[in-house]
């Protein structure tokens, strides 16, 4: 017999919502639906935690969101966890970015720094609502970093950068979190390793755990709990690995999921 599920771990953009999306009611009552039957949700999500509080707010969660790729864990108030990438390696990826002529964002805890005031920060910051600081050079305000962000309109580009990165860095956690969008974090700093933390916390066995996304940043999150879902719009790589596949984001696959494996 299947155990209750007491966590659901839950990436955000193309999972609970399309990307650059707003969040649906169904999915918003889905969660209302968890949480009055005492089963926590936790958003684990690439996204800066100012980017990111907005949505826990929405679906009136009061659990810490795991984000920055599992950089961070923290609430409104406090810090659970954190990680961060050196000084010194912040500012080679920079350059190296620089080198495949992508945008870069620096995120220094709560400060998005990018040195380009362009259309990828535009956009990035826009559907996020995000304020963002434009400096001169990178290079003269780097600091050890929560996350760095590659942006480029070119998926291969994109794929390219992630391959040729993970050889240069071995140590470091490199992974696509869309096709356009290549991502830097500390290698103690994965969704996985979060969900573990939260769960020891919580006095919670992995059977009773649920993670769901859509990309391949989200993959140790589905490795690591008792049932792993990748959505139907999920990458290849996450489809291979998941439990099971529900619908689409489009098709409210989340609600889908949670109505077949928690409620």
């Amino acid at each position: 017999m299947r155990k209750k599920i007491k966590l659901v771990v839950t990436d955000i953009d193309g999972t609970l919502m399309p990307i650059n999306g707003t969040l649906p009611i169904p999915i918003k009552e889905t969660i209302k639906k968890m949480q009055t039957g005492g089963v926590k949700v936790v958003l684990a999500t690439g996204r800066m935690f100012n980017a990111a509080f907005p949505v826990a707010q929405e679906l009136m969660l009061n659990t810490p969101i795991i984000c920055y790729q599992g950089a961070m864990i923290r609430d409104e108030k406090n810090i659970y966890f954190e990680q961060s990438v050196p000084k010194q390696t912040a500012a080679e990826i920079i350059q190296h970015i620089r080198s495949y002529n992508a945008h870069t964002n620096l995120y220094l805890r709560d400060r998005l720094i990018v040195e380009n005031d362009d259309k990828y920060i535009k956009e990035y910051a826009g559907d996020r609502d995000l304020k963002y600081e434009v400096v001169p050079d990178l290079l003269d305000v780097v600091d050890d970093a929560t996350k760095l962000l590659a942006i480029h309109e070119n998926a291969n580009t994109v794929t390219k950068i992630r391959d040729d990165m993970k050889i240069a860095y071995p140590n470091l956690n490199i992974v696509k979190s869309t096709d356009y969008y290549c991502e830097f974090v500390n290698p103690n700093a994965d969704k996985g390793l979060a969900i573990q933390f939260l769960a020891d916390k919580w006095d919670i066995q992995t059977d009773e755990i649920l993670a769901i996304g859509d990309q391949d940043n989200d993959i140790r999150m589905l490795q690591v709990a008792g049932i792993g879902i990748a959505m139907g719009n999920g990458s290849e790589n996450i489809k291979k690995i998941a439990d099971h596949i529900c619908p689409t984001v489009q098709e409210y696959g989340f609600q889908t999921a949670m109505n077949e494996f928690v409620l």
